[in-house]
This record gives C-alpha cells, sequence and structure tokens, in this order.
C-alpha cells in the first residue's frame, strides 16, 4: 500500500507530498486561507471515488494526483488508472450531512440522519428483523420496501393503526357495559325465576280466584232460590183430599163401577174427579218438595264469603307481580351477563392494544441497535412523541441535533471510522476539525 498522496499543480498547489501513517492515523493540513487546504482535500477524494472535478494549476496544461494506488491526471479530461487501495463512505455515508443534512425541521432532520445511518450500518430491508404481533398482516407495500427505515415506518404505521382499532373496540366495548349497567336500573337479578315458574304461580292463582267466583255465584243463586221457596210455602194453601185419601176414592169408585153397572155413570164422574184431585194434589207435592230441596241444597252448599273473594283477588295480583319481578329479574341478569361480556371484551382489547403499542415502539429499537452496533451512544427513541436520533450527556437524553457541533462531529467521526475500518480514508472539512476539542 502506498503510503503518500502526492499532488502536483492541483489549484494553488505547485507540489505537495503528503505522507499517511502506516498504522493509520489523523494527518492535518495547516497554511495561510487559499492555500489550497480544502482543494487538497477534495483532490484526494476525486481520486478515490472517481467523482467530481478538480482544477489544474494556473498556467499548466495538467495536474496529477496519485493516492492510495490511484493516478488521476486531470487536464482537458481526467484519466483515472490504477486500483484503489482504500476504502470509503461513498455512496454510504456523508459525514458531513449527518451533522447537519440542512433541514430546519429537527425531526425531519433526524429522520434524514438515522436513514443514513441504517443504510451505513444496517443489513437491508429485512421484514424479520421486526416482531409483528400476530393477528398483524403486513401489506405487501410494507414487506416488499427497499429501504430498511422506510419499512420500519411503514411497520410502525401499520401497527399503531392496530393499536388505535384495539383502542377503539375498547372504547366501543366499555360504552356498551356502560349502557348495560344502566339497563339493570333498580331491578335485582336475584328476581329471576323461569318463565315457567312465574307463570304456572299466575295460573293457579287465576284458577283458583275462577273457582272460588264460581262457588260464590253458586252459593248466591241457591241462596235465592231457598228464600223464595220458604215464602211460597208459607203462603200456599189447598182444600180437597189428600193424596191418600184421593186414592182410597178413586179405588172405591172403580169397585163400585165394577160393582153396579147402574151406577156406572155417577161412579165414572166421581172417578174422573177423584183422578183430577190426584193430579192436583201429585203436582202440588211436587213443587212443595223441590223448594223443600232447594231449602235443603242452600242449607247444605258450601258458602263463600266476599272476604275470600277479595283474598283471592289479592292473591292473584300478587302473583302478577311477582311473574312481573320475575320477569324484571331475568332481564337484569341478562344485563349483568352482557355487562360482564362487555368488560372482558373491552379488557382483551386493552391489552391487544397494549401489545400492538410496545411493538410499534420496539421498531424504534431495531433502528437503535443497529445505529449502537457502531460503538456510538447514539438511539432512535421517542422525544415529546416525536422520533428523534438522540444520546446520553450531562445534560440527560439530548437530541443529536442539539448537541454542539464539535459533538455531533466526533459522534459522526466515530461513525464513520468505524464503517470504513481498517485501510480506509476520510476527509474531514476544516470546520468540522475546528469544532472539536484537540
Amino acid at each position: 500500500m502506498t503510503t503518500d498522496v502526492e499532488l502536483t499543480n492541483i489549484g494553488p498547489i505547485e507540489n505537495i507530498t503528503i505522507p499517511v501513517p502506516e498504522d493509520g492515523g489523523v494527518v492535518v493540513f495547516r497554511g495561510r486561507n487559499g492555500s489550497g487546504k480544502s482543494l487538497a482535500l477534495a483532490a484526494i477524494d476525486s481520486a478515490v471515488t472517481g467523482k467530481g472535478r478538480v482544477p489544474v494549476r494556473d498556467g499548466q496544461l495538467k495536474g496529477q494526483v496519485q493516492a492510495h494506488g490511484i493516478t488521476m491526471t486531470i487536464g482537458r479530461s481526467t484519466r483515472r488508472k490504477g486500483e484503489l487501495e482504500v476504502r470509503s463512505l461513498e455512496g454510504k455515508l456523508s459525514v458531513a450531512d449527518l451533522v447537519d443534512p440542512g433541514i430546519k425541521d429537527p425531526e425531519a432532520a433526524d429522520a434524514s440522519r438515522i436513514k443514513a445511518l441504517v443504510g451505513l450500518l444496517g443489513p437491508g430491508p429485512d421484514i424479520g428483523l421486526f416482531d409483528v404481533p400476530d393477528g398483524i398482516e403486513l401489506s405487501p407495500a410494507t414487506r416488499d420496501a427497499t429501504d430498511l427505515v422506510d419499512m420500519a415506518g411503514r411497520v410502525k404505521r401499520e401497527i399503531e393503526f392496530k393499536a388505535r382499532a384495539a383502542e377503539a373496540a375498547g372504547e366501543n366495548a366499555k360504552r356498551d357495559a356502560d349502557a348495560a349497567k344502566a339497563a339493570i336500573g333498580e331491578d335485582d337479578p336475584a328476581w329471576a325465576k323461569p318463565i315457567k315458574e312465574a307463570d304456572a304461580a299466575m295460573e293457579t292463582a287465576i284458577e283458583e280466584r275462577a273457582a272460588l267466583k264460581s262457588l260464590f255465584i253458586a252459593g248466591e243463586a241457591a241462596a235465592d232460590r231457598a228464600t223464595e221457596a220458604r215464602a211460597r210455602l208459607k203462603t200456599a194453601t189447598r182444600t180437597g183430599p189428600t193424596i191418600g185419601e184421593a186414592k182410597f176414592d178413586r179405588d172405591n169408585a172403580i169397585d163400585a163401577v165394577r160393582d153396579a153397572e147402574a151406577a156406572l155413570a155417577k161412579s165414572g164422574q166421581e172417578a174422573a174427579a177423584a183422578e183430577k184431585a190426584l193430579q192436583a194434589a201429585t203436582s202440588y207435592d211436587n213443587i212443595t218438595r223441590a223448594w223443600r230441596n232447594d231449602i235443603d241444597a242452600a242449607e247444605n252448599a258450601e258458602t263463600v264469603t266476599i272476604e275470600q273473594i277479595n283474598d283471592a283477588d289479592l292473591a292473584l295480583e300478587a302473583a302478577r307481580e311477582e311473574s312481573a319481578k320475575a320477569a324484571a329479574g331475568r332481564r337484569a341478569a341478562k344485563h349483568v351477563y352482557n355487562m360482564a361480556n362487555y368488560i372482558a371484551t373491552q379488557q382483551v382489547h386493552e391489552v391487544e392494544a397494549e401489545l400492538f403499542r410496545d411493538a410499534a415502539k420496539a421498531t424504534d429499537e431495531v433502528l437503535s441497535q443497529i445505529i449502537q452496533n457502531a460503538g456510538v451512544n447514539l438511539r432512535v427513541e421517542a422525544v415529546a412523541q416525536r422520533i428523534r436520533l438522540v444520546t446520553d450527556t450531562d445534560r440527560g437524553v439530548t437530541p443529536f441535533g442539539e448537541l454542539s457541533p464539535g459533538e455531533r462531529w466526533r459522534l459522526a467521526l466515530d461513525i464513520a471510522a468505524e464503517a470504513v475500518g481498517e485501510r480506509g480514508e476520510i476527509t474531514i472539512p476544516q470546520d468540522a476539525w475546528e469544532a472539536m476539542d484537540p
């Protein structure tokens, strides 16, 4: 490996040989303003990267840069040959942009820094780096993202979307639980009885009341008939022979008819009169017997008082109230069951939302771990709910963008040195060197 860098006819530089420590170290350029310090750095970078144009010294046809195995000749065209013997950060990281990406918004500036760091230090986009909870199916756009930082942002947004959905579902379940609780009111689930049991009790009360009512009405009717029968018996009168007398007379008359045809006409008249008298006596006896039967029926009938009817009415009303109370208890028990289910659902969604929030936060930790693998005290963390690149200082957790320029350059150069590793080269601008401690 060539250990010296030689510049010839570059800008204000006629010729200079820059020794490079063989075992690595720092080479410092010192000189007056305009002496070509920055041009020397630009020429070395151009030789290493093959990019950029370097001015030839005034009055010269060509200039030349020899650095790290590369010979670059500059004239009307630039020719570059040789095999590069060092590594650089070309295409990976601009240390100056890491220190100051030129973005005013602190969060956007940190997003640029994080993307640059992960691009430099990370393994590339790999969805397996992220712990995605069960139940979340990432979109194809997220799985196929070509940038790890972009992938992390997409993963985080999709998980946070699920977290918000779980939180909303938990709030809905809580509202449903509150509504079920309000619906219970003053009803007691302990009142709940099987509907068949409550209805059977009410049907029994209805039947008992109907039976008593029927007996009461029958008793009232029997009493009325007995009263009428007593009144008629008191006033009933009849003249003429009795049934026995009438039968005797009829028999005598029939005998007389048989004994004396001569007296047939007279005996026939007497028999007819006796028959008529028998019929009248029989009718009277039947009527009076019916009256006595009515009296006996009234006296022997089961007596139902109006108080018993009133008691039956009260029992029926109580049965109806008990049935209504049982129905209210069943409704209350259903609301209690629903409330318990809603509370359980709410708790499930709250746990799920917390799990999703933790998983979303863990996406930042993936990026932090990648950055911390460089061996520097930098990590990705939410500050005031905004994702920032932070470090620990004597002032506590401090966003990288709020560090002094020297502090930022020191961390940036540590990262750059780790990235290029052994046999690597980094050029440091003058303002960065001046900003750091000796």
